[in-house]
């Protein structure tokens, strides 16, 4: 529909139009043609609050400047969201993403907008980060706070980004994501934040003081009851978190030789150790038990996680 270059003309000559929110392509490569044609030039909008541009595809610097251009003429934005189309390995479980040539693309950006903008930097409530979005160590440019460049970090109180599983190549070893966590380092209000997966460089980043900000943690990638990546929210101190979102998918409970008691323990790997007994919900990781959480949200498998109990006090048949 945004291809009839009228409709799309009428769209950017609106002066009431305050929020565009693109869903280009899929998030997984097929034809890299036709991912790229998807794109059109943003020139024309401007005055946006809200701006969220998904799986994009194409040459990296003409998509720099044309977002950029975009981002300078919405001094107002309040909300940016952004994902670059990527390959990914789906025999893994959870997914993998494979890293290509978009790996500066994030940091090309900020360094353009703050070369185009002649205002201050997007006072952003809201940034999110997907696919192909990476808060990596400054490579491109010599600013090492790239990201200070183009947000003021001053005035997010919502970030989301993508931190799961990547590797270079189809073939490779996948591996945790390195986000340089220290771009976020002058966020004052921070409340909402959401991540792929809960790593160890983020859980030392929120000991640096920015876990007493954290009032919503949502984490996105299904963990099984086994995945080492678990142990981390015991190290977690989020002393005002009030809401949480968790992804447990359901696995088989190892038996047999695949559990070895000791000392009343479970050895389910070789080092590791796992009281299945007092570890029955991401509930019991937390240190304070979710004392303080007023909102919980669990995926569940109503075949096999939830129970349903009649009594014929309760039973109005």
């Amino acid at each position: 529909m945004l291809r009839h270059e009228q409709l799309l003309q009428t769209l950017k000559q609106s002066s009431t139009l305050k929020h565009v929110s693109i869903l280009f392509t899929s998030q997984y490569l097929g034809a890299l043609q036709d991912a790229a044609r998807c794109f059109f030039s943003l020139t024309g909008f401007k005055n946006l609050t809200s701006l969220e541009l998904y799986n994009f595809y194409g040459e990296q610097d003409p998509l720099v400047l044309d977002i950029a251009g975009a981002l300078a003429r919405c001094p107002g934005l309040r909300t940016l969201g952004l994902s670059f189309a990527c390959d990914i390995d789906c025999d893994n479980s959870p997914e993998v993403l494979i890293f290509g040539e978009e790996m500066a693309f994030f940091e090309k950006l900020c360094v353009e907008y703050d070369a185009q903008s002649e205002a201050h930097s997007l006072r952003l409530e809201t940034l999110r980060l997907g696919h192909g979005m990476y808060l990596c160590k400054a490579e491109y440019s010599k600013a090492e706070k790239y990201l200070a460049k183009m947000v003021n970090l001053e005035n997010l109180r919502n970030f989301y980004i993508y931190n799961g599983l990547v590797k270079w190549d189809i073939d490779d070893p996948h591996e945790s994501m390195k986000v340089d966590w220290d771009q976020l380092e002058d966020c004052k209000v921070l409340q909402r934040l959401s991540v792929t997966r809960l790593e160890t460089d983020l859980v030392q980043w929120l000991k640096k003081g920015y876990g007493s900000l954290i009032e919503e943690l949502i984490v996105t990638e299904h963990y099984g009851m086994y995945d080492e990546g678990l142990d981390n929210f015991e190290l977690l101190r989020l002393p005002r978190l009030s809401t949480l979102f968790i992804r447990e998918k359901t696995v088989g409970k190892r038996s047999g030789n695949n559990v070895l008691s000791n000392n009343g323990a479970r050895l389910t790997e070789p080092g590791l150790y796992l009281d299945l007994c007092s570890v029955m919900s991401i509930l019991d990781r937390l240190y304070d038990n979710g004392a303080r959480l007023t909102e919980l949200g669990l995926c569940l498998d109503l075949e096999t996680q939830w129970v349903i109990s009649f009594t014929p006090s309760s039973c109005t048949c």
